[in-house]
């Protein structure tokens, strides 16, 4: 059974990205057919599983040299 918090989020996520984006294309900072290419990628990271890319990325992170 899927969570229904979950859901909402997601829900959320989608459209503060829909808008989002709506909005650079309005002020022409994007293509207008940039917009579906950049929420399928929101779908497929929100849906795939994320370990590996994400334990790389915090590897990356610890590595780098402290900005203080």
């Amino acid at each position: 059974m899927t969570n229904p918090e979950y859901i909402a989020d997601l829900e959320r996520i989608m459209t503060d990205m829909s808008y989002g984006l709506v909005g650079r294309f309005s002020v022409g900072a994007i293509a207008v057919t940039d917009i579906l290419p950049a929420l399928e990628r929101v779908v497929f990271r929100m849906t795939t599983d994320n370990a590996r890319p994400a334990a790389g990325a915090l590897a990356h992170r610890r590595a780098a040299p402290d900005p203080d």
